[in-house]
C-alpha cells in the first residue's frame, strides 16, 4: 500500500486502512476545553487580541481538523460561547463536570476527559485531543488514527517532549488517559508513540513562543483570521 505525503504528513500507515472499517469516520474524539475566560493564563497575547477569543479560535481550528478528517467530536466544556460558535458542526457538547470555576488542575482535566469518554461505547474507537492545536490538519489526524489502527493505541508527544497532545485507541475501554505534566511518560506505558514526524500535531500552544511557532507551521482559519495584521513576536 503506498502512503504518499499529504500536507506534510503521511496520508496513511502501511498495513492500515483509515478509510475502511474502523477508519476515521468511526472514531470519536473527546476534546476538553476550559472556560476560555480563565484559560491559558501563561499565554501573552499580541496587543489588541483578547485571550479568550484566541483560546476559542484555537479550539475551533482543532475541532475543524478533527471533523475534516471525518471523525466525530465530543466537546466537554464549561465555556458558554464555544458551543454557539460550533452550531451546525458535527459536534456533541457535554457539560464540563468541573464547572466554570474548576481551574486548570490535572484532576479537573481528567474529570472532563472521563465525562466525554463515558458517552462512547466501550468497544468503539476513541481518542482524546487537547484543544490548543491550531496548526493541526486533517491529514495529521488521519496519520495518527492510521497508526492507532496498526498499533492498537498510540499517543502524540507534544513539542516540548514531556506532554501529550493526542491519545487514541481502537477500543475506548483501552484508553488510559493521564494528561498533565509528564503525561508522555505515562502514556508510553500503555500506548505506542506515533513514530513519524507530526510537527503540527505536536505543536500545542501555552506561551507566546508556542504561538509564533504554530503560526510558522500554518494555523487554521480561525486563528489566522484573529491574528491577521497583529504583531506576534517571533513570527517570521
Amino acid at each position: 500500500m503506498d502512503c504518499p505525503d499529504r500536507d506534510g504528513a503521511p496520508a496513511c500507515v502501511p498495513g492500515a486502512s483509515p478509510g475502511g472499517a474502523g477508519g476515521t469516520g468511526a472514531w470519536t474524539f473527546v476534546v476538553p476545553v476550559r472556560d476560555a475566560r480563565g484559560a491559558k493564563t501563561r499565554l501573552d497575547t499580541p496587543p489588541g487580541v483578547d485571550r479568550a477569543a484566541l483560546v476559542r479560535a484555537m479550539a475551533l481550528d482543532t475541532v475543524a481538523a478533527l471533523t475534516g478528517a471525518g471523525a466525530r467530536v465530543t466537546l466537554v466544556t464549561g465555556d458558554g460561547l464555544l458551543p454557539l460558535l460550533l452550531a451546525g458542526a458535527p459536534v456533541r457538547v457535554v457539560a464540563d463536570p468541573g464547572g466554570v470555576a474548576g481551574g486548570g488542575s490535572p484532576a479537573r482535566l481528567a474529570g472532563a476527559i472521563m465525562a466525554g469518554l463515558s458517552t462512547i461505547p466501550a468497544q468503539e474507537p476513541a481518542a482524546v485531543a487537547l484543544a490548543d492545536l491550531p496548526a493541526l490538519r486533517p491529514a495529521d489526524v488521519e496519520a495518527v488514527l492510521g497508526a492507532a489502527l496498526a498499533q492498537g493505541a498510540v499517543f502524540v508527544r507534544d513539542a516540548d517532549g514531556t506532554g501529550t497532545t493526542i491519545l487514541a485507541a481502537t477500543r475506548r475501554e483501552a484508553l488510559r488517559p493521564a494528561f498533565g505534566p509528564g503525561s508522555a511518560r505515562e502514556h508510553a506505558l500503555v500506548a505506542a508513540e506515533a513514530g513519524f514526524s507530526l510537527p503540527r500535531a505536536r505543536r500545542d500552544v501555552d506561551t507566546a513562543a508556542d504561538l509564533a511557532d504554530a503560526l510558522r507551521l500554518g494555523t487554521g482559519r480561525h486563528t489566522t483570521r484573529l491574528l491577521a495584521g497583529r504583531d506576534v513576536p517571533g513570527r517570521d
